[in-house]
This record gives structure tokens, C-alpha cells and sequence, in this order.
């Protein structure tokens, strides 16, 4: 987990039941927006100093979802805010 501030919850009370990849919450971090600026830099450079895998594999452990990756490298453009998921339903 990071260290952030929480703008938004999508869950209406505590202890609700959520599905896999159901929104959780919005969360600025800046080390969110720092790990989504590396892999832009990455992908806009000729000279590929960190493999490409190696950097989703970091966002996927900071639980930016795939979707969001796919945004990133569509958009190039990284998000002030991050939206977490649910891992799992429960």
C-alpha cells in the first residue's frame, strides 16, 4: 500500500459486499503519480533503460489496474488520481 489522501469512496457504508474489480476508492499518492511518470518516460524513450514489463509489474504491485495501464499507455498521460479495485469479491 502508499501513503496518500483519499478524495472519494464508492462504497455507500463499511463492511459492504463488493465484487471482484468493483470500485473502491479514489487516492491521490504521489507515489502513484511518480510510478505512472516512470513508465510514461519509459515509453516515450528510444533508449529503454527498464524494460516495459518491468514497470507494469511495479503498478500492478502499487494496484493500478489493468485498465488503468491500458489508459496510461493509450493517453500517455498520468492520472492525479488513482482508482483501487477491489482484488477480489467478499
Amino acid at each position: 500500500y502508499v501513503e496518500g489522501f483519499i478524495e472519494k469512496i464508492h462504497t455507500k457504508k463499511t463492511q459492504q459486499f463488493v465484487e471482484k474489480d468493483q470500485p473502491l476508492f479514489d487516492i491521490y499518492s504521489r507515489e502513484l503519480r511518480l510510478a505512472q511518470k516512470e513508465y510514461l518516460l519509459s515509453l516515450n524513450s528510444k533508449n529503454k533503460v527498464i524494460d516495459e514489463d518491468v514497470l507494469i509489474g511495479k503498478l500492478k504491485s502499487l494496484r493500478i489496474h489493468d485498465k488503468q495501464i491500458d489508459q496510461l499507455k493509450k493517453t500517455k498521460k498520468d492520472n492525479y488520481l488513482v482508482t483501487i479495485y477491489a482484488p477480489q469479491k467478499g
